[in-house]
């Protein structure tokens, strides 16, 4: 007994700030601590106190006592990440494979055309001219255009882009684009052969614009030059962006919606069309900039269904709102209903729309229930027709909701009569009738033409727009 006592008197009795009986027992006490042979009684109750390491590691609860710990693996090894971390600022630095930025050719628009009796591809790219961009349009001094386009053909996409670095004093960079082109004859023999280059291709962005070019080749798209905007490709894009914010008959289509549309088994492609009004020959060069009307105009308009990857007929522009409403695109539009008392056309602006879709099976039938509301106010109107009777506003609202029915219905039965899904009814049996959906999903273009869809609209005027 007297060993251990000495034991334990030079153990715990030895002064130093560790000497947990050199505190006074309430302070011990207040702090957990009860003895000095195991680690205090709150740490062993506090699973996160006793985690916490000091530099000499121990381990320590506020002031009570203290237990020698393992250190982990980053501190035994603290150093040699340090070091590791700090050769890797030698060795992946970056800028070994730069290209000065006038060394680029930079590429703001493809065009895809199918060369004739061949089953070659004729590629059209549209390179930036950055002196003339620099100089401002051509009113402002400029003496060359602001892009120039090259044409090359190989036996694929890649190639034929490929091919065009012979013609291009610079190296191409399409990093840039801002649309893909590709003409009709090439959609309805497969779209899914041609675009696959742009999934590879780690330069061009999936969120690239892509069209379809109607009545004319890509290459006269390509090759048309456009006013207000310096660079055709911008004037595109923006003709695009303002056809849907303010009529809403057209929906951007990135290569992203197309590639989902394509890997999906309910759901299929709808890409916008793109054609050229006016003489055609003189919207190539500068007479097109020369005049205050232009000779040649490129217009975003109708839509082009797709079935299995192939092109089946146009939507025309009457009914391509419809489209926008189902999928919920639409943002802002005007509608024309005819006022039966008065037989005259009352412009009806939509500012805001809604579509529910619900699915059912009758059976093994699917049944698709479309519900629409829609909010609106009247743009104009005439004196003759008193829109400060409530009756008659009920009367404008029950014909502008027959017209949203009648365009619904319209463009449903085109698609279903093509065989397209373009709206995406497969994947919403999916989501909600994931079991009923597998039955039908590989045969779904045989099927959808016999769905039964109903379409219920509800609208509400918000603002007669009178005059006081």
């Amino acid at each position: 007994m007297k060993k251990i006592k000495v034991i334990l008197k030079k153990r715990f009795f030895k002064k130093g700030k560790n000497n947990l009986f050199e505190k006074p027992r309430k302070e011990r006490v207040r702090n957990g601590c009860y003895n000095g042979f195991t680690r205090c009684a709150f740490a062993m109750r506090n699973p996160l106190i006793t985690s916490l390491n000091t530099g000499n590691g121990y381990v320590h609860c506020f002031k009570g006592c203290s237990k020698r710990s393992k250190p982990d693996f980053f501190e035994r090894h603290l150093k040699r990440l340090i070091a590791l971390l700090f050769l890797s600022l030698f060795l992946l630095s970056g800028c070994w494979n730069i290209v000065e930025l006038e060394n680029l050719a930079i590429v703001s628009a493809i065009g895809i055309d199918a060369v004739p009796e061949s089953e070659e591809y004729q590629v059209t790219l549209q390179v930036l001219n950055p002196a003339t961009i620099a100089k401002g349009p051509m009113g402002a001094g400029g003496e060359r255009l602001p892009t120039t386009n090259f044409q090359s053909v190989g036996n694929s996409v890649v190639e034929a882009i490929r091919s065009a670095a012979k013609k291009v004093p610079r190296e191409i960079f399409l990093g840039h684009v801002q649309h893909v082109i590709i003409s009709e004859e090439v959609a309805r023999e497969d779209l899914q052969k041609v675009i696959n280059f742009i999934r590879r291709d780690p330069d061009i962005r999936l969120t690239t614009r892509i069209f379809i070019a109607k009545g004319h080749s890509a290459q006269t798209v390509v090759n048309t030059v456009q006013s207000l905007v310096l660079i055709p490709a911008n004037a595109v894009m923006g003709k695009l962006t303002t056809n849907q914010s303010l009529w809403s008959s057209n929906i951007e289509v990135n290569i992203m919606d197309v590639y989902s549309a394509l890997d999906s088994k309910g759901r299929e492609p709808l890409i916008n069309g793109i054609l050229i009004e006016g003489e055609v020959e003189k919207g190539k060069g500068k007479p097109n900039y020369q005049y205050s009307q232009m000779l040649a105009t490129i217009v975003i308009e109708e839509m082009a269904l797709f079935r299995d990857g192939k092109l089946q007929r146009w939507i025309t522009k009457d009914i391509t709102r419809g489209i926008s409403q189902i999928l919920n695109e639409i943002e802002n539009a005007i509608v024309a209903v005819d006022y039966s008392e008065k037989k005259e056309h009352i412009p009806i602006e939509l500012i805001q729309s809604k579509t529910t879709i619900q699915t059912k099976f009758d059976g093994s039938k699917p049944i698709i229930d479309l519900h629409v509301n829609q909010i609106g106010n009247i743009a104009d109107a005439s004196e003759d027709i008193d829109l400060s009777k409530k009756e008659v506003i009920n009367e404008i609202e029950g014909l502008w909701s027959e017209k949203t029915k009648e365009e619904l219905l319209a463009v449903i039965d085109i698609a279903q009569k093509a065989g397209s899904d373009v709206f995406g009814f497969g994947d919403k049996l999916d989501i909600q009738h994931p079991k009923e959906w597998k039955k039908v999903q590989d045969n779904w273009s045989e099927v959808f033409p016999e769905c039964d869809i109903n379409v219920h609209v509800e609208t509400i005027i918000r603002r007669s727009g009178m005059v006081f």
